[in-house]
């Protein structure tokens, strides 16, 4: 134990001695979320836009669809919808061309027969020049459409106009949701920017430090001192041990300073499940200094090793989301492979509260995936370490 105590030690003066390394892996990240966090706040912070109600033309070539097309002037709709009547189609037309309204709906003859007889009935439904304005009118009068459909199934159903009319009207006269609408988190609530990049950034920069282990093996073994570690009484697994413990303490520090001073200072929400963020920063930093090791293992210089590592760590925070949230659909598919989707999702789905279940899928999956990645290097870790 001694023995390893005396190397941890080491490499924590290692670090500290490398200021501009270590104050870089300290600062950068901190810096990086205040940018990113501020700059594409717009991509996340989406507000409600209070939109006028919808100057609607409405033409009613058939007596029998005056209540049905009254509908539209219900009580409910008055906050969508301002209906102005036309006599006729042309009429209506003009008026959607000159920009006097921004929609047009006209109610064809034998309408309402067609409806109490289960025929085929369409409304015609005219767009104006305004695409969101179109959207919102197509929604409201798409609800009203359902409703008639209703009245046509009835009809159908029941085989009398009237009966068909009185469910109908019991129908739209139901008040309440009885169906609650929550985000994927299963809180119902949703992310900030700053939030997104920290958890982001923190990821990213767990890797780098965890491939400070891998950079210090390489660079031993590339200085030819690791022949002198195991000249002295100093076992293979003694040297990895204290390259590993040293480099993760140092990945505990940034994480707890960057957590930290992120709450403090930019008022961030970390979640109030301190055990298992605590478990997202363990297994996100074992995961990052085992893949370093194995890393190690495999190149055998410094250089090599740096270009290596640091491609795998920047194509993981692409793919998951590191840089932009919308990827599309293949790239975000191919991110759920990686290391960096499942510890950054993890720490997201803490700052929201998200269910049990939801934060307990992801850690369980970053802890499965930093178990994996720690016996890959356990197994190739002699050879890492080796002086030959």
């Amino acid at each position: 134990m001694r023995t390893i105590g005396t190397l941890i030690h080491h490499e924590l003066r290692r670090m500290i001695r490398a200021r501009e390394t270590f104050w870089l892996l300290i600062f950068m990240p901190l810096l990086l979320i205040l940018i990113l966090g501020n700059a594409l706040s717009g991509f996340f912070d989406l507000e409600d836009r209070k939109i006028d109600p919808i100057a609607v033309g409405l033409v009613v070539l058939d007596d029998a669809s005056a209540g049905m097309a009254g509908w539209l002037r219900a009580e409910e709709m008055a906050p969508w919808l301002s209906v102005s009547d036309f006599a006729d189609r042309e009429r209506m037309l003009d008026a959607l061309e000159n920009g006097e309204i921004g929609y047009g709906v006209v109610v064809p003859e034998h309408f309402a027969d067609k409806v109490a007889s289960g025929s085929e009935a369409v409304w015609e439904l005219y767009p104006g020049q305004n695409a969101d304005l179109n959207l919102v009118a197509e929604s409201v009068i798409g609800g009203l459409l359902e409703r008639i459909n209703f009245v046509q199934s009835a009809a159908i159903a029941l085989g009398n106009p009237q009966a068909a009319e009185a469910a109908a009207a019991g129908a739209s006269a139901a008040e309440g949701s009885y169906v609650n609408v929550t985000a994927p988190d299963m809180s119902g609530r949703d992310y900030s920017a700053l939030q997104y990049y920290a958890a982001q950034m923190l990821v990213m920069f767990l890797l780098y430090a965890g491939m400070a282990a891998g950079l210090s093996i390489v660079e031993e073994r590339e200085a030819r001192t690791m022949d002198r570690i195991h000249a002295a009484p100093v076992k293979p697994v003694h040297v990895l041990i204290g390259k590993i413990a040293g480099n993760s303490l140092v990945a505990f520090g940034q994480a707890l300073v960057i957590i930290v001073f992120t709450l403090a200072f930019y008022g961030l929400e970390w979640g109030s499940r301190y055990v298992h963020l605590l478990a997202a920063c363990v297994f996100t930093v074992a995961a990052a200094v085992s893949l370093a090791v194995i890393v190690a293992a495999l190149t055998p210089k410094a250089k090599t090793f740096q270009m290596i590592f640091m491609t795998l760590t920047m194509v993981m925070t692409f793919l998951s989301g590191g840089f932009t949230p919308d990827l599309g659909g293949f790239l975000e598919r191919l991110g759920e492979f990686t290391l960096s989707y499942w510890a950054s999702q993890s720490f997201i789905q803490l700052m929201l509260n998200s269910a049990d279940s939801i934060v307990q899928e992801h850690l369980t999956v970053l802890g499965l995936t930093a178990a994996g990645l720690f016996l890959i290097s356990a197994l190739l870790g002699g050879k890492a370490v080796s002086h030959e």
